[in-house]
Parts: C-alpha cells; structure tokens; sequence
C-alpha cells in the first residue's frame, strides 16, 4: 500500500508540473518569435521616429530659408521704392533746370535785341541822323535794360545749375537704391532655389 501511496503522490507531482507548464507556461519557440516580433515593432518605431524627425528638421529648413527669401524681397520692394522716388525727384529736377534754361535763353535773346537797338542808335548818331543828345540817351537806356536782361538770364542759369546738380544727387541715390535693390532680389531667389530643393528631396 505504501509503494502504491508514493507512486500516485509522483504522478499527482507530475501531473501539477504539466498543467503548470500548459496553462502558464509557452513554449520556448513562441517566446522568440514573440520577442522578435516586439523587437521589429521597435525597430519600426524608432524609424518612424527618426523619419518623422528628420521631416520637422527638412520642415523647420525649408521655413527658415523661405523665411530669409521674405525678408529680402522686402528689402529690395523696399529699395526698389527708394530707387523710385529718387528716380522721380531727379526729374522733377531736371524739368525745373530745363525751365530755367529756357527762361534764361530767352532772356539772352532780349538782351541781344536790346544791345543792336543801342548799337543801331550809336550809328545813327555816328552818322548824324537825329539829335546826338537823345540817341545818345536811349542808347545807354537800351544797354542799361540788357545788362539787366542778361543779369537776370544769369539767375535763371544759376538756378538750372543748381538743379542739374540736385537732379545728379538724386541720379546717384536711385542707382545705389536700384543696386541694393537688385542684390535683395537676387538673394531672395537664391534662398527660394535652395528652399526649394531641399522640400523636393523631402
């Protein structure tokens, strides 16, 4: 009866250790399948981190570039707004200086006409036509009012000078704003290039 009693108490052991390895227990083979499952899955993720990393970094690029190309088209509107105005005060100069010249030569002509009036007179005189006295007098009345004439002609060109020199100013401030406005640009699209490219390849 004894033997009896340990034989079952072994197999009651044996049949424990079985139920325990069936219903808690996985085979070895399932647990690395299982482990190499999990690792792949982590592989996945850490990819798609680094993938989606590297996206916000093309990202975060691509914004600062086209950031830099805004910034610089601001600059050469900007400029090229200054080249304008320039470009418009230089000729509202010229139209000024080109006014005074003309008030000047007109001048001149009336001087010359008042200066063969009194030379006209001078050779009546000389001849003897008239009386000396009075063409004498409106002789020099006549240069006295061309010397004006030619006085204020001076004014005037004095004035179209000083405008033609106001308007070279202006020239030279349009073409230094044109050419600052021009490196913008062209830095602007030279940033937009390299934006560009950089979101293709993303």
């Amino acid at each position: 009866m004894r033997g009896d009693e340990y034989s079952w108490k072994g197999l009651n052991r044996i049949a424990l250790l079985l139920l325990t390895v069936i219903y808690l227990g996985t085979p070895p083979s399932e647990n690395s399948a299982e482990k190499k499952e999990q690792g792949k899955n982590g592989e996945d993720e850490l990819s798609g981190v680094r993938s989606e990393k590297f996206h916000a970094r093309t990202y975060h690029d691509v914004a600062k570039l086209r950031a830099e190309a805004a910034e610089h088209s601001a600059k050469a509107a900007k400029f090229y707004s200054k080249y304008m105005e320039a470009d418009r005060k230089r000729e509202a100069q010229i139209a000024k200086a080109v006014r005074n010249r003309e008030k000047a030569e007109k001048l001149l002509g009336r001087s010359k006409e008042l200066e063969a009036k009194a030379t006209e007179l001078e050779s009546d005189m000389s001849a003897g036509i008239g009386n000396p006295e009075k063409l004498r007098v409106k002789a020099a009345k006549y240069r006295e009012k061309s010397a004006k004439t030619k006085e204020k002609a001076a004014v005037y060109e004095s004035r179209a000078a000083s405008y033609n020199e106001k308007a070279a100013k202006y020239r030279e401030m349009a073409v230094e704003a044109l050419e600052k406005s021009k490196m913008h640009e062209v830095e602007a699209k030279n940033f937009t290039r390299r934006a560009d490219k950089i979101a293709s390849e993303d």
